[in-house]
């Protein structure tokens, strides 16, 4: 039995004689015996040899070796033993076994004597400081010095079990963190179409308990109402992955989830998957991830996100142009209204300059940039549009009150008619004013000029009528009274009385129109056909005579625009007709200075309109323009450009009192020098 042999002491030099002796019987031995001695003497010697290899082990092994009797007392130890529970050989020897096992697995050691072998066996054990150590320990029964023993192997594991405790720790410090985290781990291999893991945290987002729902994709896919790729927004279809997955287009993806729960309830979930590869074949041949329940977060988004939409409808619903720039002068925000004042083809709006993306506030850029390093609001700077001088714009720059930004808020207002507006508040004064001066001028010129009118009758009766007292004046003179109305029909002076009646007649008419706007006498007023009143200032205009005497009416082409079915308009007849024939003769004079350029053709265009209870009526020529500079004085009393014997300057302003003051309504002439000229008169049903 070498298994026994090993494990006794070496036998010494004079022991092996008495053995020799004994087995050979050197004293008396016959000499046939005697001849066996050498082979008997190299057999020992190959066992010693033997002995010694196996003893040699069992000193130099890392494992801790007792042998014990059936008590577990301690026959034998190796030098490890002493060096694994720090006691020396000697106090080894004088101890029993399991003092070296932790009471908490000695009963459970003591049960394994009473069997012939164990190996294997996960063990506490302590040192002779009572440090706490692990092994395994492996049993052999066996015979030594013809007794009974055990042969006790302990295999020193507490370095791996501190792993494999810390190793389970974290393990059970992960799962605690996913448990209390909510978020929900899976592991699917493709081809099956059951989940090899899914959290239970998924059932109960569902509303399900275990028992109520299957691991099947299939079945937990069909809940998910969209799904799409949080990188791009794309919308997929979650089991296409898989393919994808397995081919490598895709090394992961990240998607979020739209589902209904058992209750109906909308819930978002965010799913971030990565491949399982074969570690042999390296092979894809499944996914695993962490499914979170981001149900609020995308609530909360979804109501931050219906918050700009309403603030920003709210900002688009101003009607001025407001736009956010930060502290660098580059735009961050905007609303619809400011659109029309960036440049065009421009590229996108966001993060570029405000200075150059609208050149209406490149003037005004010194004072953007101290409001805000000041954090003073500036209000009311006027802007000017180079490209429409007609256009006129107000800028108010408001710093942000903010800790945390820099930047201002500009304001863009088009303030073009309210501009008007007020040009037309201050015409309006200044006509009431001029309107009153020339009802003043207009009381001290009727006496003399009715005077002079009554004079100048006198003088043609006396001088062209053969009235007896007549005769008689130029019998006493000796004049022949035939030569006489021959000498004035020579001399031209019937005809010079006449200009002076007929431009007296036409002077009392202004006075008297005049006097009438100052008084503003009662007034007979009826309803009138507006197109139809248009239509018969037209024959009027084509039979004036003096009209004619400059230019043809009936050469100018018109151009009409009524609108069918129109109503009534109660008015003073007269009076608008007059307004109608003072716009188409002064158009029609224009268009005569412009009949010399080739080509040119001089039309009017006409349009009635009935709208929101108004008329609106539209008298427009193609003549030279108005100049710029007498825009503003076109409605002004006594202001012409015509010739001193080619008009008064009356015509329009009288229109203008006819239209505002008579009729409680509104004329406005708008013109494009060397191109067109537009009357627009608005009347209140």
């Amino acid at each position: 039995m070498i298994f026994g042999l090993f494990l006794k002491k070496p036998i010494k030099n004079n022991k092996k004689e008495q053995v020799l002796e004994a087995l050979i019987g050197f004293s008396g031995a016959n000499a046939i015996q005697k001849s066996y001695f050498p082979q008997l003497q190299k057999k020992i010697q190959e066992i010693e040899r033997e002995k010694a290899k196996y003893y040699s082990l069992f000193n130099n092994t890392s494992d801790a070796i007792f042998i014990t009797d059936n008590e577990g007392n301690i026959l034998e130890t190796n030098p490890m033993a002493s060096k694994q529970f720090h006691y020396t050989a000697e106090e080894l020897l004088k101890m029993t076994i399991w003092v070296t096992i932790h009471i908490d697995d000695r009963t459970r050691i003591q049960s394994l004597y009473s069997q012939s072998g164990i190996s294997g066996i996960e063990i506490k054990q302590i040192t002779r400081e009572d440090q706490l150590i692990y092994t395994k320990i492996s049993l052999q029964k066996f015979y030594y010095d013809q007794h009974p023993a055990f042969l006790v192997v302990c295999h020193d594991i507490t370095e791996s079990k501190h792993e494999e405790i810390q190793l389970k720790d974290l393990h059970n410090f992960y799962a605690r963190v996913i448990e209390n985290s909510k978020n929900i781990p899976y592991r699917l291999y493709f081809g099956s179409e059951t989940y090899e893991y899914i959290g239970d945290g998924f059932f109960e987002l569902f509303g399900f308990k275990n028992s109520e729902i299957s691991r099947k994709r299939t079945e937990l896919l069909s809940t998910i109402k969209e799904a799409k790729l949080l990188d791009t927004d794309e919308k997929i279809e979650l089991k296409s992955y898989d393919s994808k997955l397995i081919s490598g287009e895709v090394s992961s993806f990240r998607a979020e989830y739209k589902i209904k729960t058992t209750d109906g309830e909308t819930r978002y979930l965010f799913d971030t998957s990565l491949p399982i590869v074969d570690s042999k074949s390296g092979q894809i041949i499944g996914s695993q991830g962490i499914i979170k329940d981001i149900t609020q977060r995308k609530l909360n988004e979804i109501s931050i996100q219906k918050s700009n939409d309403y603030i920003q409808s709210i900002i688009n619903s101003i009607q001025s142009a407001i736009i956010a720039i930060n502290e660098q002068c580059l735009i961050t925000h905007w609303n619809k209204e400011a659109e029309k004042y960036f440049l065009p083809n421009n590229g996108p709006i966001q993060s570029n300059n405000i200075f150059a993306t609208c050149s209406l506030v490149w003037g005004s850029r010194e004072q953007v940039v101290q409001s805000m390093i000041n954090n003073v609001p500036v209000e009311n700077i006027h802007l000017e549009d180079q490209d429409n001088h007609e256009s006129a714009y107000e800028l108010s720059i408001y710093p942000l009150i903010s800790k945390d930004f820099k930047g201002a808020v500009l304001r863009i207002d088009d303030i073009t008619e309210k501009t008007n507006l007020e040009k037309l508040l201050i015409q309006s004064e200044k006509m009431m004013s001029l309107g009153g001066l020339a009802a003043g001028m207009a009381h001290e010129i009727n006496n003399p000029l009715a005077g002079m009118m009554q004079n100048a009758e006198v003088i043609f009766n006396r001088l062209t009528k053969p009235l007896p007292k007549n005769l008689e004046a130029a019998r006493e003179c000796n004049i022949d009274f035939s030569a006489l109305q021959m000498f004035l029909e020579k001399g031209h002076i019937i005809r010079q009385i006449d200009l002076i009646k007929s431009s007296g007649e036409r002077a009392s008419i202004i006075i008297k129109n005049m006097l009438s706007f100052a008084r503003k006498s009662e007034s007979k007023y009826a309803p009138v056909d507006l197109a139809e009143l248009l239509e018969n200032t037209i024959e009027l205009a084509e039979n004036d005579y003096d009209m004619k005497k400059n230019y043809d009416f009936r050469k100018i082409q018109l151009i009409r625009h009524y609108q069918n079915n129109l109503p009534q308009y109660n008015c003073e007849r007269s009076k608008i007709q007059q307004v109608f024939l003072n716009i188409l003769k002064n158009g029609a004079e224009a268009m005569a200075g412009k009949t010399k350029i080739d080509g040119y053709k001089p039309e009017f265009v006409l349009s009635i309109k009935y709208i929101n209870n108004k008329f609106i009526i539209a008298i427009e020529d193609n003549g030279p323009g108005i100049p710029e500079p007498d825009m503003k004085h076109v409605f002004e009393p006594f202001f012409t450009t015509k010739d001193v014997d080619s008009g008064t300057g009356l015509g329009l302003s009288v229109s203008y009192f006819i239209i505002t003051e008579n009729h409680r309504g509104n004329i406005e002439v708008r013109s494009k020098y060397g191109q067109w000229t537009r009357f627009t008169i608005t009347l209140p049903q």
